[in-house]
């Protein structure tokens, strides 16, 4: 700011810079002041009008307790509580509701378990091999293994029959006992 120098060369002082609004643009002064006050009449008359709307409100059911009570003599009894008989201990209802649960659940499930396991037996038929081919080879390893059955069968008769001449031949060739030694 530039400084307004007097006839003494002497700057001379600055006026003060008014604050400035809180809201610009909004009314200063008297009209803000009869703003506010505007604003106060209108937020009392509503809280009067929400006052009085809970007053009808109130008077209203009272009008119609008398009524009822005017009408049957006296006021409804209030709804009916269960209450479970004495004779039953308190553990049995959870029991009834875990029983009742678990049924529910086994008449849910298992339709979709059986699913499941049907589209896994479907998933492992098609990579299974079909075929004349498999039929064949299946046919040809049983032969196989049934000849080589056939051959252990005579390779152990032949066993058997060889150490029966050796255990002959031990029998002959042993010293009785009865000559000179």
């Amino acid at each position: 700011m530039p400084m307004l120098e007097n006839q003494t060369g002497q700057s001379a002082p600055q006026p003060p810079i008014p604050p400035m609004p809180a809201n610009p643009g909004a009314a200063t002064g008297a009209q803000a002041a009869a703003a506010a006050d505007a604003a106060a009449a209108n937020a009392a008359a509503a809280a009067n009008a929400q006052q009085q709307a809970i007053q009808n409100e109130i008077q209203a059911a009272e009008n119609a307790a008398n009524a009822i009570q005017g009408e049957a003599g006296t006021i409804a009894p209030p709804p009916a509580v269960y209450t479970r008989p004495p004779d039953i201990p308190p553990e049995v209802v959870p029991i009834i509701a875990i029983i009742f649960g678990s049924v529910v659940v086994m008449v849910v499930l298992s339709p979709i378990v059986r699913g499941i396991m049907k589209y896994i037996e479907r998933r492992q038929d098609r990579q299974m091999v079909h075929g004349p081919s498999v039929a064949n080879q299946l046919l040809q390893l049983q032969q196989s293994v049934d000849a080589l059955a056939i051959e252990v069968e005579r390779i152990s008769e032949s066993q058997r029959f060889t150490s029966k001449l050796m255990a002959e031949r031990d029998k002959v060739s042993l010293p009785s006992g009865k000559g000179g030694a």
